[in-house]
């Protein structure tokens, strides 16, 4: 009976020696990653307070007549990384037609579908596609909005 008790007594102090080891190995790296944060915590915090000193320069110059300095980019700043220069200009996407909150009316194939007929208001404006510029409109009648083309859009007396 007394060599069955021993057997016991070693067996839990083996488990609590491994359930110390495993909570002293969860502590550590804890620690370590409380660290990391930290420093990248204080590295954004640096970065912020010079973006934010540069565009109180870049304020008060305009205030003062002058002209800013050119802020170098990110690419610029990093000698190790190469600079991408695109010789590509982009295409100048059209100017909007209807501006949010405007009050517009389908026409075209959007009109024919069966969606409610009568008017509609601009939510927003949304990046052209291969057909043009775009728009989310929402009826008063419906609970949801509507993509449409600017095509498919007329002005509307308020």
């Amino acid at each position: 009976m007394t060599d069955d008790r021993t057997t016991r007594t070693d067996a839990h102090r083996q488990r609590l020696a491994v359930f110390a080891q495993d909570a002293e190995d969860a502590l550590n790296e804890y620690a370590d990653t409380r660290q990391a944060v930290e420093e990248k915590t204080a590295r954004l915090r640096a970065q912020r307070l010079a973006r934010d000193a540069a565009n109180q320069a870049t304020t008060t110059q305009k205030a003062n007549g002058k002209k800013p300095a050119a802020r170098k980019t990110r690419a610029a700043a990093s000698d190790d990384r190469p600079t991408k220069v695109s010789k590509e200009k982009p295409d100048a996407a059209p100017a909007y037609r209807f501006a949010p909150g405007q009050r517009v009316k389908i026409v075209g194939p959007a009109g024919n579908s069966k969606g409610p007929r009568g008017f509609y208001r601009i939510v927003r404006q949304l990046p052209p596609d291969q057909n043009g510029n775009c728009y989310r409109i929402r009826s008063e009648s419906e609970p949801h909005d509507r993509v449409v083309g600017e095509t498919q859009l007329v002005h509307t007396a308020n």
